[in-house]
């Protein structure tokens, strides 16, 4: 039985946990055009449970990774720095970090390689 974030076997999961002033949120699975709703979710869920925090969004556990879904955590982002806020990504693969530079979305986030370089919102 498929349930949310679930499409034929592809799936994206999420946990939120707040640590030292930071909603993180611990992607794994598959981020594509077919778990947006899932990816939308999860991000929204973490701004409105933690309005304060800084966002940092762990993609180590995302197998696929597409345009789309880069699309939502950039928007996110946007929407984030418009309120004063930040989100960053956490991201150590390096098929993940070339494709950021190739997509230049390492020019308009930060991306960190660990949450420990993650800055606490002031």
């Amino acid at each position: 039985m498929s349930g949310p974030g679930t499409v034929a076997g592809v799936e994206l999961r999420g946990d939120i946990s707040v640590v030292g002033g930071r909603a993180i949120v611990a992607l794994s699975g598959v981020a594509d055009l077919s778990t947006l709703p899932t990816l939308r979710d999860l991000l929204m869920r973490t701004v409105v449970l933690h309005p304060d925090a800084t966002v940092a969004v762990d993609l180590d556990g995302v197998g696929v990774l597409d345009d789309a879904a880069l699309g939502v955590v950039l928007g996110m982002a946007g929407r984030l720095r418009e309120r004063g806020h930040d989100l960053v990504v956490v991201a150590t693969r390096p098929a993940v970090l070339d494709r950021f530079r190739v997509t230049g979305f390492d020019r308009a986030v930060a991306v960190v390689p660990s949450l420990a370089e993650v800055r606490v919102a002031p």
